[in-house]
């Protein structure tokens, strides 16, 4: 085998392509456990908001069995340097919160996934997280959504995994922290509703995040993911201001 031998400018490329990895130290990634807490079936969701909730000990409305107390194992990952949500104007020097993410940013290292039991159902975000970042006098929260649909069962998926703070001590500022520390946060958790295209119900599941531990990134969303409908981030958005509210009577 003969080697070419590179001009300057060839091996300046080379040694820059080389080093790409390498610039994803702003890469945040951590692997969970939890514990399904809490699940609650409501036979209505629309058109005035969802009926009376019934809790259920389990079920298989997602596809495959999920029952309280079932483990569950994620992972979840984004770059610090993700830019703020495309949807709306960016947040202001002085303002209390800023979202991050969502669709225009499909290329972009951030995702969610995770696995109930051994063989049981599975998540996997489709596009890039959004993400709530909250700092203000009352909490400070981090929210991270993703959804997912199956195209041919109808199955839609959001996910929220939440670290909330209700002493103000976690974060101090609206940016994406470069790490998340569970001594620093009251309540960590991940919140999953299922719906389905075609029904009128929804099944809601809690899970109380046990262990967090720092990881690698990966896998992420795909290279040309479907992106969801804009009704559905106007719908996402409508749940972040009712997550800053409760987070803040909690406080």
């Amino acid at each position: 085998m003969h080697l070419i031998p590179l001009r300057p400018t060839a091996c300046a490329a080379a040694l820059l392509l080389l080093s790409a990895p390498l610039a994803h130290a702003s890469i945040v990634a951590y692997d969970f456990t939890a514990t399904v807490t809490d699940m609650t079936y409501y036979a209505h969701t629309s058109p005035t908001g969802p009926g009376p909730g019934v809790v259920v000990g389990s079920s298989s409305y997602a596809g495959s069995l999920i029952t309280k107390g079932d483990q569950v194992h994620g992972h979840f990952f984004y770059d610090t340097t993700l830019g703020q949500f495309l949807a709306i104007p960016p947040a202001l020097p002085d303002a209390q919160s800023a979202l991050y993410g969502g669709p225009g940013y499909a290329n972009t290292l951030a995702g969610v996934n995770y696995t109930v039991g051994n063989n049981g159902v599975k998540f996997a975000s489709v596009d890039t997280p959004v993400i709530s970042v909250i700092n203000n006098p009352y909490v400070d929260a981090v929210h991270i959504v993703a959804l997912a649909a199956n195209g041919q069962t109808g199955l839609q998926q959001e996910v929220g995994i939440d670290f909330i703070d209700s002493r103000h001590r976690a974060l101090n500022s609206y940016t994406l922290p470069g790490e998340i520390r569970p001594a620093d946060y009251t309540q960590m958790a991940v919140y999953n509703s299922f719906t389905y295209a075609l029904r009128d119900d929804a099944l809601n599941v809690t899970m109380a995040i046990n262990t967090l531990t720092a990881s690698t990134y990966g896998p992420g969303p795909g290279p040309t993911p479907p992106v969801p409908e804009p009704e559905t981030y106007a719908m996402l958005l409508a749940g972040l201001g009712v997550l800053a509210l409760l987070a803040r009577r909690k406080a």
